[in-house]
């Protein structure tokens, strides 16, 4: 299981809107995960098969999408 919480500007938190969280809340269909990153505002997840997941604000090309 994975939790968020905090601020959660530009969907960073993971879940499936942009509020900011003050208790721990699950982020759902987030599994088998074996590292996370966090930048300012945006967050990465690497699963276990090596699949990457990225998500928040695309600034300047944090996210690696273009």
């Amino acid at each position: 299981l994975r939790y968020t919480w905090g601020q959660g500007s530009f969907w960073k938190l993971g879940l499936e809107r942009d509020v900011d969280v003050w208790y721990p809340e699950q982020v759902r269909d987030l599994t088998y995960v074996k590292k996370l990153a966090f930048g300012f505002s945006h967050s990465m997840a690497l699963t276990h098969n090596g699949k990457i997941f990225v998500w928040g604000a695309n600034e300047n090309g944090c996210l690696g999408i273009g």
